[in-house]
């Protein structure tokens, strides 16, 4: 668990209930396998096609020059080179990390965001995911278990839903963890609504951004009609984020998972 540091005043609307994941709801029964949108929105986050897979090589896969190769082919037959030999390599996708506002003000959301997470861990091996409010915990390994366990699991998480939000915090803790790599893409998931300082939220993305590959901010608020960006969080994560995307329903997720997962 992260310790809560000093807080500044906290922002309004800062919720005090939670998200739920009490049994018969969304969250307890949407399975990838079986719902289509969630399923393309998992999908489309486990990783883009490589040129080697326009000419049959199999997903994950880079196609890369065989020098070696292609030098005893050419002495084969007499020092003419034809086409280069190719030689298929394993190519490594970038690890995903998520941090999922779980506070009050989230809460009517987790219950959608839930089921893909759970996917999204069960489908891709390099994804992990923080969910926090004011205080954070990595859910991870919850979310390995089929859903119904993952779910009781998360419920039995105490200090993490409902209540305020602390975002610079949460993103200041992971990066101090080894949590953020060059080569990780960082989702966040957040309307924004943040208890901390605008100043400190700006120093930690800018620092959080010059060491990550990307930074995707997923604000369900995006999808409320006339929704206006005047949350003090979303102000600043403007200046940060690589993209911003509502994240609902989940053809959004779908679309920016082609893009930047």
């Amino acid at each position: 668990m992260g310790a809560p540091g000093n807080r500044e005043r906290p922002e309004r609307r800062q919720g005090v209930g939670g998200g739920t994941l009490a049994p018969g709801g969304r969250a307890g029964l949407v399975d990838p396998r079986l719902d289509r949108p969630l399923r393309e929105a998992v999908a489309a986050w486990m990783s883009r096609p490589s040129v080697g897979a326009l000419f049959g090589v199999r997903h994950g896969v880079d196609v890369v020059p065989d020098l070696a190769g292609t030098a005893r082919a050419a002495l084969r037959r007499g020092g003419m080179v034809s086409w280069p030999v190719k030689e298929p390599r394993r190519r490594r996708r970038p690890g995903v990390l998520v941090l999922w506002d779980v506070s009050g003000s989230m809460g009517e959301f987790v219950p959608h965001f839930f089921p893909w997470l759970h996917g999204l861990v069960q489908a891709r091996e390099n994804v992990r995911v923080v969910a926090f409010a004011r205080d954070f915990v990595e859910v991870t390994g919850a979310l390995l278990n089929p859903a119904g366990e993952a779910r009781a699991a998360l419920q039995h998480v105490e200090g993490i839903f409902g209540g305020g939000t602390a975002i610079a915090s949460t993103v200041r803790a992971c990066r101090l963890l080894g949590l953020v790599r060059p080569s990780t893409v960082v989702v966040m998931i957040s309307d924004g609504w943040e208890a901390e300082a605008p100043a400190a939220l700006a120093h930690e993305l800018a620092a959080l951004v010059g060491e990550a590959r990307r930074l995707v901010w997923v604000n369900p608020l995006m999808a409320t009609p006339g929704y206006e960006p005047v949350q003090r969080g979303i102000e600043t994560a403007l200046r940060y984020a690589d993209i911003m995307e509502a994240g609902l329903p989940y053809a959004s997720l779908t679309r920016l998972g082609r893009v930047a997962g």
